[in-house]
């Protein structure tokens, strides 16, 4: 079954910006797994999945954490 949207999510096209690579790359050097990682900033590990892998926008308050 193939489901009509009126309009496209922020999730169905990745975006691959800066930041997003600098979590990876700061998340990995600290050899911390992305459920770590949300632990720590307070955020939902999916939250960190979607950031990473450029399906979400970073809203200044999350980088800032």
């Amino acid at each position: 079954m193939t489901v009509k949207r009126k309009w496209k999510r922020r999730s169905d096209t990745k975006k691959m910006t800066k930041e997003a690579l600098i979590l990876k790359y700061m998340r990995e050097s600290k050899k911390l797994s992305m459920r770590k990682a949300a632990k720590v900033v307070g955020i939902s590990n999916a939250q960190v999945n979607h950031a990473e892998n450029g399906r979400k926008d970073l809203h200044p308050d999350f980088i800032l954490k």
